[in-house]
């Protein structure tokens, strides 16, 4: 069945009984449609069921919009759940405020340490980097590498990341900077330089791909190109797509292998393109998980925040594991889900799926 879910609007009037519950959505448009996918799915699989979906657009990694959207969307009566936000800075600013108004957040991939301690109403559909950290230290030790430069993004995912990582790598350390996410391309030139300078036989990137992109393209220029080995930050469509093959050889951590033989995942990845998402994203994957997970809550009869946090944390317990489309859901004590973190490598045939 093809859903029209860019345009639909999911406002359902419950007429004569509870308010509707309400769930938000903060996230990019291609995480918004698997949301809107969930819900649609879940409204035609089971008549009666009312859900009001709302929308924000997701922001930069900065903590001010996402305090302004948390903000707004409290004030709608009847909000059980927010799903998001897309990065961890604005996911631990704006569980401040869901924490306070006693709103359950599940932040669908946000993995900076500190959001474990963002209060009961927090909960992430991943693990912490604490668990990123260790993979990534075992490879590198399973690489032999001697001589390793680190560049982390210079917020709380890379400075997090990163400072779970630094002592066990303070021997084979050659060279380390921070970068700024969203800065003036000009920063990567010395960066690319300094990275250089220092000749490792491994460039550990912990922040994400636009950066990683514009240090390698200086990295070419000098005829240089390290072994990259880079945390989940850069597992993004511009990757996948390596248009200019500047990505070919980087290997990265990631939690849903989108090529992977799964029906569930192929026949999604056909909803999605039927609704005009051509590319699978992992993010998108986690999102529709999210959304599913709150739906799913809802049909067993939990109707408000409270109940919903309550039910989340007896996953895997007294309630089964969430089934997700990239694996069981279960939370620790911390609201962090348990799961593993995969391996790959982008090849000239595109992103595959690695042992080590």
């Amino acid at each position: 069945m093809r859903f029209p879910i860019l345009t639909l609007a999911l406002v359902v009037a419950a007429c004569g009984q509870d308010p509707v519950p309400r769930v938000g959505v903060v996230g990019s448009p291609q995480d918004i449609a698997a949301a809107k996918l969930a819900v649609i799915e879940a409204m035609a699989a089971n008549p009666g069921l009312a859900i009001e979906l709302i929308e924000r657009p997701r922001e930069q990694a900065t903590s001010d919009p996402a305090l302004e959207v948390a903000e707004e969307l409290i004030r709608h009566p009847g909000l059980i759940a927010v799903v998001g936000h897309s990065n961890s800075v604005a996911s631990l600013a704006a569980s401040q405020v869901y924490n306070e108004a006693g709103v359950v957040q599940i932040a669908p991939s946000s993995t900076a340490p500190s959001y474990s301690l963002a209060g009961p109403f927090s909960f992430r559909i991943v693990p912490s980097d604490t668990a990123q950290a260790a993979r990534l230290l075992a490879l590198a030790g399973a690489d032999g590498a001697q001589r390793i430069a680190v560049v982390y993004a210079n917020d709380d995912y890379g400075r997090g990341l990163y400072g779970h990582m630094r002592p066990a790598l303070r021997a084979a350390l050659v060279f380390e900077a921070p970068y700024q996410e969203g800065g003036t391309a000009l920063q990567f030139t010395p960066l690319g330089e300094s990275i250089a300078a220092s000749r490792p036989d491994l460039l550990l990137w912990l922040g994400r791909e636009s950066g990683l992109g514009a240090t390698l393209a200086v990295l070419e220029t000098m005829g240089l190109r390290p072994p990259v080995l880079a945390s989940d930050g850069v597992d993004n469509p511009r990757v996948y797509e390596n248009a200019d093959g500047i990505f070919t050889g980087v290997r990265l951590l990631r939690f849903v292998d989108l090529a992977a033989p799964d029906p569930a995942l192929a026949a999604f990845r056909d909803r999605m393109a039927e609704a005009g998402e051509a590319f699978l994203s992992a993010e998108s994957v986690l999102t529709y998980d999210a959304t599913g997970l709150v739906i799913q809550a809802i049909l067993d009869g939990m109707s408000t925040a409270e109940q919903l946090r309550q039910y989340l944390t007896e996953l895997g317990s007294l309630r089964p594991a969430y089934a997700g489309l990239a694996g069981p859901i279960v939370f620790d004590s911390a609201g962090d889900a348990l799961r593993d973190y995969h391996l790959a490598e982008v090849t000239p045939d595109g992103v595959v799926a690695r042992r080590r």
